[in-house]
């Protein structure tokens, strides 16, 4: 078995900060709603601080969550109440009188915010 050669790796944080960069302000640059799901998970969370980076007006950022986003980052949760952003909790079948135009993104982690939605939704 060969030894593993990393030095020619590639910097991984700073490919990733780059794509999430890129794709935050193409999606800011639609000048729509946002709605970020976040479960309070590493992927969730580095998706939305990218959009807290690179969105300059962040009127325009919505985040979802429910209260396992909560457990799951109570520090960064607290961050967040302390900004002007919206922050609209995800429970029980809210989601039938919400508005969901706009753009919602999502970094997989996120997607059990949405496992209680029935396929009347999607239709």
């Amino acid at each position: 078995m060969s030894e593993l050669n990393l030095s020619q790796a590639v910097d991984l944080s700073a490919v990733l900060n780059k794509e999430v960069e890129e794709r935050a302000k193409q999606l800011v640059s639609m000048n729509k709603e946002i709605k970020v799901c976040w479960s309070g998970g590493i992927d969730s969370t580095s998706m939305l601080v990218g959009f807290l980076k690179h969105a300059p007006n962040q009127s325009q950022l919505r985040i979802i969550y429910s209260q396992n986003s909560v457990r799951e980052n109570p520090k960064f949760y607290q961050l967040l109440t302390q900004s002007n952003i919206e922050l609209a909790e995800n429970i029980g079948t809210r989601y039938l009188t919400q508005n969901y135009d706009g753009i919602f993104v999502s970094a997989d982690g996120a997607d059990d915010l949405t496992a209680s939605l029935d396929d009347s939704f999607y239709d």
